[in-house]
């Protein structure tokens, strides 16, 4: 009896339904798709936020070394002005 179930079982295995085998690749495809779709979405807009990141931070820069020079020059007025 055991023997005979595992028969059974073992032709039933081997036996795919093709089209539904096929549509589950298809399905597969489709997800693949949109998933790509997205990713390629994902990467444009970090490429968009790393192009505004390297804008601000170029603007502090910028910002920074400006007042760090009127800075500077506030102190040597000081200075002359000691004199």
């Amino acid at each position: 009896m055991k023997g005979a179930s595992r028969k059974t079982q073992g032709k039933a295995k081997s036996q795919v339904d093709l089209k539904l085998l096929r549509t589950a690749y298809a399905a597969l495809g489709r997800a693949e798709e949109r998933h790509h779709r997205k990713v390629e979405a994902l990467d444009k807009a970090r490429d968009v936020l790393q192009a505004r990141a390297d804008k601000e931070a170029r603007e502090w820069r910028r910002e920074k070394e400006r007042l760090a020079n009127r800075i500077s020059r506030l102190k040597g007025g000081e200075k002359a002005a000691r004199l």
